[in-house]
């Protein structure tokens, strides 16, 4: 997968501050442009701002718009700053697996645990479920059940050997980690819905584009 650069430049702000602007795609995001995504990495100083995009939602013009308004304008740019959210820790259970003491991520621990009995011994996992992280589960040894491996299939989550992912469309992989969840419990209380189409997100997505400052849409207009 290779790196498909759309912008590297330097622009200055009103008070003459140099910032590093570089915006990128990958190949394998131009693959599929409803779950594909333009990145955009801002730097200035010690200061660093980002932005994910929808490859479908992008355009040069909207790109050239929203660098006007970064740099005209404080407020909005300090909402793109990389630093400022606090991270977020999902919460834990202990679980014994293989006579060892483990950490899991509470929302999943039984469907962890459960996997490890009946022989898909887990490596790493997340619940996802907040703006950052996409629910996943990776094995080091073993295989997924079939029956998990068909709902998730029919669910639209991406499925290999030895790795599942809750991948969605871009920006969903929320409401994704809560179906992904949803999928478990039910393979847990014997209500799976191999099909997968309970699992299935079936809203539109949300448009990814930030509202510009009104100032943008003034100057839009003349």
């Amino acid at each position: 997968m290779g790196i498909v650069n759309i912008l590297d430049n330097i622009k200055k702000d009103k008070e003459g501050n140099s910032y590093s602007i570089k915006v990128y795609t990958t190949t394998g995001d131009l693959d599929d442009p409803e779950k594909g995504g333009v990145y955009f990495l801002i730097e200035q100083d010690k200061k660093t701002y980002s932005l994910s995009l929808c490859v479908n939602d992008f355009s040069n013009k909207w790109m050239h718009n929203f660098i006007r308004a970064f740099l005209a304008d404080e407020r909005f740019r300090k909402k793109f700053q990389k630093g400022l959210k606090g991270y977020i820790r999902h919460g834990t259970v202990e679980l014994e697996i293989d006579k060892k003491i483990i950490e899991v991520d509470e929302k999943i621990a039984m469907a962890i645990k459960k996997l490890n009995n009946v022989g898909a011994k887990t490596e790493y996992c997340c619940q996802g479920g907040d703006e950052d992280s996409q629910a996943y589960i990776s094995l080091k040894s073993g295989k997924f059940p079939k029956e998990l491996v068909s709902a998730w299939e029919g669910a639209d989550f991406y499925v290999s050997k030895n790795v599942v992912r809750a991948y969605s469309y871009f920006g969903m992989d929320k409401q994704a980690a809560i179906l992904f969840q949803e999928s478990l419990n039910d393979w847990i209380n014997g209500n799976l819905d191999i099909s997968g189409k309970k699992y299935k997100i079936n809203t539109k997505r949300p448009n990814s584009l930030p509202e510009l400052p009104n100032i943008m849409h003034r100057k839009n207009k003349e």
